[in-house]
């Protein structure tokens, strides 16, 4: 870990839900580089870069958080859920 970056207890170890770490390619506020590390300081984490987005990627770049949110919810499904489609 990087001098002076601490990652908090509760987003180290195994993830006990499905997770995904959506982070815009372009966040100039808080550096893809963060995200890859807190995803990589939990197992089971799907860590999505997104293209073309910055630190508000729902604005910038709606589909493919849409995408994100699809792809993490099917990973919870079961029998007795019911997971949101695109139409």
């Amino acid at each position: 870990i990087p001098l002076g970056i601490r990652i908090p207890a509760i987003f180290r170890g195994p993830a006990r839900v499905p997770l995904t770490i959506a982070w815009g390619e372009h966040d100039l506020l808080l550096s893809p580089s963060q995200a890859s590390l807190a995803a990589r300081s939990m197992s089971g984490v799907n860590f999505v870069l997104l293209n073309d987005a910055g630190h508000v990627p729902m604005g910038d770049n709606p589909d493919q958080v849409i995408e994100a949110i699809l792809e993490t919810t099917a990973r919870a499904a079961t029998p007795d859920r019911v997971v949101p489609t695109v139409a």
